[in-house]
């Protein structure tokens, strides 16, 4: 019997964000708006989470954002180099290409 297609497929992995992705990011730290971070978890699932950045520290290494997670009610940490896109947090999230975040 074979897997149903997709079982088993790894997301795509992250890669560094862009020019307009970074400029999103510093936009959304300065002026408190909400983004959506499309994130892959250290398990490697990906989920779509609407966040408040607060700061980016380029210093530590990896780089990290720190933000306010609206599903969780709670600041979270989140590496830069997981971070797939960033987007619009009014835009629809498509059901086949993440996973919701997940409350602790």
């Amino acid at each position: 019997m074979c897997p149903p297609p997709g079982a088993g497929a790894r997301p795509p992995a992250p890669r560094p964000l862009d020019e307009e992705e970074r400029a999103r990011l510093e936009e959304a730290i300065l002026t408190g708006d909400t983004v959506a971070l499309h994130y892959v978890s250290r398990r490697g699932v990906r989920s779509r989470r609407n966040v408040v950045p607060y700061a980016a520290h380029p210093a530590q290494a990896p780089v990290t954002l720190v933000a306010y997670d609206l599903a969780t009610g709670a600041t979270r940490t989140y590496r830069l180099d997981r971070i797939v896109r960033i987007g619009d947090a009014t835009e629809a999230a498509e059901e086949t290409d993440v996973e919701p975040a997940r409350s602790p």
